[in-house]
């Protein structure tokens, strides 16, 4: 049994003031009033546009909410999955299910039914004693715990917004922002390693991306900047303001020679790494030199010296790998003060997390998606965050400008762009969660989910969730007791929207629009409006104009800063026309350059035509126009040139 949310009544709200009624486009229109007392009186009147199966036999419906920034597109969905008193209308062929939200899961048959199978609208009067009960005397609907479509919202930002993170569809625990991308890498890695599911997606889009796995890496530290601070930890760098470069390399090597200075990290450079995992021996490195210029920090401060350097002993060894850089961090926290003394070392501390941090640290590059997951668990992430944490606070950054101490960075194997991760988190999203999967409808809201979707993947959006989401709920649709079949649940999608791609994919009846005016939003009943707003199939300059409320006229859909300018030109000629009738008046030439400079730069054609006419106007000849006429004949020409024989 497959039921659809077609409407729903929201009593009070501080942008929609008293009862607002929002229709999704289902087999009937709704219109819902709160009585003096509170009773609700609920009319419907036949959706006679209605097409089943519009979306496919998978997708119930797809409806949109549309209006601009602080419309409340988000409160409108919120008002659907939070808030109890909601009065929600739910659809199955001819017969409609009011509910207050507040019982949505907790009854098992007390739905008020209503049954009017005329097409005029008629109208029915619940009455608030039966609205506040979940003990309804006249159980009509068969609607029980397991049949009950399931609500979920998915919000690619919510993550980082504490009012809906809870809500999300995706959850994660996370304590830093790099903890939460591998848990958002974890999921995708799933949902690509699944070889079955993948080859379903790939029927439908054949280039959806193909990583799965996740690499680890870091960035070498630079032979030169290496060499850099060593000068600056032997003390060459005091007077650099008063000496060459040249001069302080010449003097610091002839110290080292004479055995009055001995180097600290810049030992690394003079021998050759013989460790195959450049990763592994590249974070080993920067933890070495991290930790001696923690060291050097609190040597300056707290008035001791290191007696001699952990690889002193090693001089003559060629090559070094790994466990020798361990071996001399070791070493370093021997050399320091005793824990005993009043000294609290943050070297010693930073030194011992390091070797742990490093023999955890992956083997191989390459992570699957369990090896990352065991990284999460283990806490790599965020022990790798206080290591560069330490290491900043401590303030020995402060010897080494703008080099790279960032530890390790994981991400996919090749990039994705920004389509390409958006879809997959959604679907990824999905299904990682568990109740995207039980065996009743589903109910989606996707609150602006195709957030930095470039045009064409707005243009894919609708085809790619009404496709791509049902293989994903079958996929973890379980068994219908111990049978193959599964039972044809469908899948209702909701979503907020600013991209008029996305809306031209849909009937009119079914998108929601919001306008906001002086922090009162109206919420336009589409199929009652004589000029009803534009959607399915309509041109997108239409939709950003009609649908979108930006603006009327034929400038309506040019930027701001273009419109400025244009403006700027029209009010130049208009007040040159004024001054014509002065009788000392002589034209503003170099305003008239500047004025036509600007009117060369305007691509729509017709508004560049306009307003060369009203530039030659105040030479009294079509030189301009000419002009203008010409740029776009040769214009014309060169495309027509191009278009093969």
């Amino acid at each position: 049994m497959n039921w659809r949310l077609s409407a729903f009544f929201i009593e009070k709200h501080r942008l929609f003031g008293t009862g607002a009624t929002i229709n999704l486009g289902g087999l009937y229109f709704y219109q819902i009033e709160l009585l003096e007392n509170r009773d609700l009186s609920i009319s419907r009147k036949k959706n006679e546009n209605f097409v089943d199966d519009f979306f496919g036999s998978e997708i119930s419906m797809v409806s949109a909410i549309v209006g601009g920034n602080g419309a409340g597109k988000t409160s409108l969905i919120l008002e659907v999955i939070a808030n109890p008193e909601t009065i929600l209308i739910f659809e199955n062929g001819e017969r409609s299910a009011v509910v207050k939200n507040e019982y949505r899961f907790t009854i098992s048959k007390s739905w008020w039914g209503i049954y009017l199978t005329d097409k005029k609208a008629k109208k029915v009067v619940l009455p608030r004693e039966v609205i506040d009960s979940k003990n309804l005397d006249k159980p009509t609907v068969d609607f029980n715990l397991i049949s009950s479509p399931k609500i979920l919202y998915y919000n690619p930002l919510a993550h980082i917004n504490q009012f809906i993170s809870n809500l999300n569809v995706v959850k994660f625990q996370f304590e830093s922002v790099y903890e939460l991308a591998q848990n958002i890498l974890i999921n995708n890695l799933k949902l690509i390693s699944n070889s079955e599911l993948i080859k379903e997606i790939r029927k439908v889009f054949p280039r959806f991306p193909k990583i799965a796995e996740a690499n680890i890496g870091t960035n070498g530290l630079a032979l030169e900047d290496l060499f850099d601070v060593e000068l600056a930890l032997s003390g060459s760098n005091d007077d650099a303001d008063k000496i060459t470069r040249n001069t302080l390399v010449v003097n610091y090597e002839q110290r080292v020679k004479k055995g009055d200075y001995q180097e600290k990290i810049n030992f690394l450079n003079r021998r050759i790494g013989s460790e195959k995992l450049e990763s592994l021996l590249n974070v080993a490195i920067k933890l070495y030199v991290m930790s001696r210029l923690i060291v050097h920090v609190e040597e300056r401060t707290n008035s001791f010296s290191i007696d001699y350097e952990p690889y002193e002993k090693e001089k003559t060894k060629l090559n070094y790998n790994v466990k020798d850089i361990v071996r001399w961090l070791e070493k370093l926290s021997e050399l320091l003060p005793s824990s005993k003394s009043k000294l609290r070392l943050t070297s010693k501390y930073f030194i011992t997390k390091a070797v742990e941090w490093i023999k955890d640290y992956p083997k191989d590059e390459k992570l699957n998606v369990q090896e990352l997951e065991f990284l999460i668990e283990s806490k790599f992430f965020l022990r790798q965050e206080e290591l560069e944490r330490l290491f900043i606070n401590s303030r020995a950054s402060d010897f080494t400008g703008k080099m790279d101490f960032k530890l390790a960075i994981v991400g996919p194997s090749y990039s994705l762009s920004q389509g390409e991760e958006t879809l997959l988190n959604i679907l990824s999203g999905f299904l990682s969660n568990s109740e995207f999967g039980e065996n009743r409808s589903q109910i989606l809201f996707l609150d602006e989910a195709t957030v930095g979707y470039h045009p064409k993947w707005q243009k894919k959006f609708v085809k790619a969730v009404t496709e791509l989401l049902p293989i994903i709920f079958n996929n973890k649709l379980p068994s219908v007791e111990g049978s193959e079949s599964k039972q044809p649940c469908q899948i209702q999608i909701i979503f907020s929207t600013h991209d008029p791609f996305s809306l031209s994919d849909l009937p009119r009846y079914n998108v929601a629009y919001l306008d906001s005016n002086n922090d009162i939003t109206k919420v336009i009943a589409n199929h009652d409006s004589e000029k009803h707003k534009r959607a399915f199939g309509a041109n997108i300059t239409d939709l950003l104009e009609d649908s979108f409320f930006i603006g009327d006229g034929d400038d309506a859909l040019v930027g701001e800063f273009a419109q400025q300018k244009i403006n700027g030109v029209i009010r130049w000629i208009e007040l040159e026309n004024e001054n014509k009738h002065n009788k000392d008046y002589k034209l503003d030439e170099g305003g008239f350059e500047k004025q036509l400079s600007i009117i060369q730069l305007i691509d729509e054609p017709i508004i560049q035509l306009k307003l060369a006419e009203m530039l030659d106007e105040l030479r009294d000849n079509n030189e301009i126009q000419k002009m203008i006429i010409k740029t776009q004949i040769l214009g014309l020409q060169d495309k027509l040139n191009d278009l093969k024989p």
